[in-house]
């Protein structure tokens, strides 16, 4: 199992990040690519630490998700003209979604949604479905409507 050496950044909002692969030199501790140790690390990055990759990946992805946000209409189109749209689906009630081609972090992107006549992002798993976006933007609108 892969291990990482990882900590938090300090200037941009304490964001989890991977600083190194973490391989054992001489029965220590230290970066694969570096050849830093964790407390060498320190001097840079709070709460420096090792974990193993796919226990920092969850991690990583978590951080970026975002919950539905409205947005104007030229956000979205801009959002859609950027880079090619990545699984753009139209429903027969001509609610629209869209994912972002590059992804932020792991399998989180950016996904835009059309419905009623306002637009709407958020931010999660690459491979959430159309119904599911829809779904929460409509949980959105209800819960903005109370």
């Amino acid at each position: 199992m892969q291990t990482m050496i990882v900590g938090n950044l300090r200037d941009s909002g304490k964001k989890l990040v991977s600083i190194d692969v973490a391989v054992t030199r001489n029965g220590e501790t230290v970066g694969g690519y570096g050849g830093r140790t964790p407390s060498q690390l320190a001097d840079e990055y709070d709460n420096v630490r090792t974990m193993p990759l796919d226990e920092f990946a969850a991690l990583s992805d978590a951080q970026f998700r975002a919950p539905v946000r409205e947005i104007t209409q030229a956000a979205f189109f801009e959002a859609l003209e950027v880079l090619p749209p990545e699984g753009w689906t139209r429903d027969e009630s001509g609610a629209q979604s869209f994912k972002c081609a590059e992804r932020t972090s792991g399998a989180i992107t950016n996904i835009y949604a059309a419905r009623g006549g306002k637009f709407y992002a958020l931010s999660d798993d690459f491979t959430l479905p159309h119904a599911q976006i829809m779904r929460r933007v409509r949980e959105f609108t209800e819960a903005a409507a109370l």
